[in-house]
């Protein structure tokens, strides 16, 4: 039977961006030590106890880590956005892209018809290091009930174009979420629900279809993802 103190790490799967990319959430429940073993975040202390008439004391730690990832079919192409860049990703969307969108410095018009974008604009770029970044660029998705607002999304070399209401699917989920408060949660259902349930072996007797495979994704107003094939960033070779 699976023990809870045997699980490495608890992740919630958010909001789908395309079919091969996706905004979670996840809670490490294991981390290496200096010798590359296996550190639970949790454990117990035992001392002389501090009351009268009791002899030992016993105490609970947890060392939390917790982030957002943006994961992409190139796992090594993901983006951990942990609580200080949630911040900063929170206040830069509303200061900078919502307005691409919303208010009297919104800059799609309708022109002949069409949806297009008739005003300057700073495409958005987040680069927490020389590897990793990722930009937000405007743009007008057509669809097949017409045009929608949307933008384009590009994570380490791989992206894919979102209509206005997936991004603020996404938005919404980043600024409003107590990170804290999801970890716990997520500990918490770690510690009761059935463990050991629906397993998925992605290697060995029990490969296959991993359960992902089978959420079908309907979403018809993200077109089809399509990745950097050289393994290059490009975004930093053209800078």
């Amino acid at each position: 039977m699976a023990k809870f103190i045997e699980y490495d790490r608890v992740t919630d799967k958010l909001v789908w961006l395309s079919s091969t990319m996706s905004l979670n959430f996840v809670v490490s429940l294991a981390s290496k030590d200096k010798q590359g073993k296996r550190k639970s975040f949790y454990y117990e202390t035992e001392y002389p106890s501090n009351y009268v008439g009791t002899k030992i004391g016993r105490g609970i730690k947890r060392n939390m880590t917790y982030y957002f990832v943006i994961e992409t079919q190139d796992f090594g192409n993901s983006l951990v956005i942990r609580p200080r860049d949630a911040y900063f990703l929170r206040s830069s969307i509303k200061d900078s892209i919502l307005p691409w969108f919303f208010g009297n410095k919104r800059i799609f018009e309708i022109v002949d018809d069409r949806l297009v974008i008739d005003k300057k604009y700073n495409p958005f770029i987040y680069q927490p290091d020389e590897y990793r970044y990722l930009s937000l660029t405007p743009m007008s998705i057509e669809t097949e009930s017409g045009f929608k607002e949307g933008l384009r999304m590009e994570c380490n070399g791989e992206y894919c174009d979102l209509d206005i209401d997936k991004f603020m699917d996404l938005y919404y989920t980043i600024a409003n979420t107590d990170m804290y408060g999801a970890a716990i949660e997520l500990i918490n259902f770690a510690t009761t629900a059935p463990l050991g349930q629906n397993i998925f072996k992605p290697v060995g007797l029990g490969g296959g279809r991993s359960p992902e495979e089978d959420w079908k994704y309907e979403d018809q107003n993200i077109n089809k993802r399509s990745s950097n094939k050289s393994g290059k960033n490009k975004f930093l070779d053209n800078k």
